[in-house]
C-alpha cells in the first residue's frame, strides 16, 4: 500500500523502517516580533525523517501525522 507523506513523497508501507522527528536548534539571536509559526517549527521545514530501505527522506508532516498514515496504511 502507497503513502503519501508530503510533497512528492509517496513510498511502500512495507519499506518504511522508521519515523524520526527533525529537531531544529534556534539561533541564539531571535529577531523581535518573530512570527509565532516560525518558533513553533511550522514554517515550511522538514519536521520528520522517514527512514526505508530505498533511503532516507525529509517530509514537512510532523511526526505523529506521518506514524498515522503509515499506520492506517493510506486509507483516510
Amino acid at each position: 500500500m502507497l503513502v503519501y507523506l508530503g510533497g512528492d513523497l509517496v513510498v511502500d508501507v512495507r519499506e518504511v523502517v522508521a519515523v524520526l522527528a527533525v529537531r531544529r536548534r534556534e539561533a541564539s539571536t531571535r529577531a523581535p516580533g518573530r512570527d509565532r509559526r516560525q518558533r513553533h517549527g511550522r514554517s515550511g521545514g522538514p519536521r520528520a525523517v522517514v527512514v526505508t530501505t530505498r533511503g532516507t527522506f525529509l517530509t514537512e508532516l510532523a511526526p505523529s501525522t506521518a506514524a498515522r498514515r503509515l499506520e492506517r496504511g493510506g486509507r483516510q
